[in-house]
């Protein structure tokens, strides 16, 4: 008991024994991810790797954790690559992993589709959001490796085709970790520093590793952003990247973008040889119209013979100009103002003369219908029998009726106690 140790000493004691295994110093261990947990914070992995019976904690550090080029998941089986150390705190032993790698199916692929589907959910690829390539663009910006033959491939396409359209090619990494950078450095000197009608961003064939560089997350997003049209060309007709999909143009191969940008010189020829032939036409059948218009002008009298039609004008114009009206003007107003004035006391003679003759109408008219008013007739002590408040006679009144008595001075209510109708 004298020689009892502290439980600090003992983990540090087996922690020391472990480090200094080199066995445990680099291990690649096999098995399935279960709570996993990105601190948000440090950036750190925090998870377990299980299998059938045992299970083991794993740490992975954010300057390692950045590294992976996927996300990883609960039920995801994994390899890692790390070593054992024992965290003295707790006194548990724990795996600090460097490295992971989806087991069986690429972790490129996975990464792939992972980052693929993220951006779809966002909406980078909706078809609402590509832009349309000018059809006859004046400037091109190349975005590719100066060195490579993709570069070359496009030149020649570029020159034969549309020779007119002038070529600016930013040289740029396309392979490797600093690759994207670089591509998103010639982008940005297209939109802010030199303005082009369509961007080509690109490489040649080669490996999925060779290709990763364009399935950056950074670099889509910044093609996305481009106000001037994007056209990728990565690799062959089978090869799929991210920028292919957020692109504005997806080409498959550099040959295809140099085709697709620019229309065919000769065919534009062609189509102007087409257009000027018609104008021409148009034009000499608007001059053979015109010039047959100005024929018949000419057979016209006032120009085949100016002087004939002139002196009649002039004889028409001395004719008008005896006429009284224009003569002598004042003494035709004041003639014409005096009439005016007896047809104004004759229409207002007129419309007296009818205006009393109808209102003597009037009073006559006034007098007939006061004569035959029932009213008139009332006043004379005759009464108005009515049944229901309609007019009665005696032929429609049976005994116990009740009638109405009118008169002129008022009105009564009577029950009929006999009827002696007249036959």
């Amino acid at each position: 008991m004298n020689q009892a140790i502290t439980v600090s000493q003992l983990n540090r004691y087996i922690k020391l024994k472990i480090d200094h295994d080199v066995k445990l110093n680099d291990i690649c261990i096999i098995g399935e991810i279960s709570n996993f947990k990105n601190h948000i914070k440090t950036g750190h992995f925090y998870f377990s790797l299980k299998d059938d019976e045992s299970i083991v904690k794993v740490v992975m550090f954010f300057q390692n954790a950045c590294k992976v080029k996927f996300t990883p998941s609960d039920g995801m089986r994994v390899v890692i690559k790390g070593k054992l150390s024992v965290y003295e705190r707790d006194g548990s032993y724990q795996i600090y992993a460097t490295e992971m790698i989806p087991d069986g199916a690429g972790y490129l692929a996975i990464a792939f589709e992972q980052l693929k589907e993220k951006l779809k959910n966002e909406g980078l690829f909706n078809e609402a959001h590509k832009k349309s390539l000018p059809e006859y663009p004046e400037k091109i910006g190349i975005i590719t490796s100066p060195t490579g033959a993709a570069v070359q491939d496009m030149l020649n396409i570029f020159t034969r085709r549309f020779p007119m359209c002038n070529l600016v090619l930013y040289p740029a990494l396309v392979q490797g970790d600093n690759a994207a950078k670089s591509m998103i450095n010639g982008l940005n000197h297209f939109e802010q520093n030199e303005k082009v009608d369509i961007i080509v961003i690109g490489r040649g064939g080669g490996s999925v590793e060779d290709l990763w560089c364009f399935n950056n997350e950074e670099l889509a997003r910044a093609i996305f952003a481009c106000k001037t049209p994007v056209v990728s060309c990565v690799g062959h007709e089978t090869d799929f990247t991210i920028a292919d999909f957020v692109a504005d143009l997806r080409a498959p191969t550099p040959s295809a973008a140099a085709e697709l940008c620019v229309p065919d010189s000769n065919t534009v020829m062609f189509r102007l040889s087409e257009l000027s032939q018609r104008s021409i036409n148009l034009i000499s059948n608007k001059i053979e119209f015109l010039s047959n218009r100005v024929v018949d002008y000419l057979q016209r009298p006032c120009l085949k013979d100016a002087d004939f039609h002139i002196t009649n004008l002039r004889n028409r114009l001395l004719s008008l100009s005896q006429r009284p009206c224009l003569a002598k003007p004042q003494l035709m107003c004041s003639e014409r103002r005096i009439k005016l004035k007896n047809i104004s006391e004759n229409l207002l003679g007129s419309m007296n003369k009818h205006q009393i003759k109808l209102n003597a109408k009037l009073s006559e008219n006034a007098a007939k219908i006061d004569a035959l008013s029932p009213l008139k007739v009332l006043s004379r002590g005759y009464g108005l029998v009515t049944k229901e408040n309609k007019p009665t006679t005696a032929q429609n009144l049976e005994i116990n009726d009740e009638i109405m008595l009118s008169f002129a001075d008022g009105s009564a209510n009577a029950k009929v106690i006999s009827v002696i109708k007249e036959i």
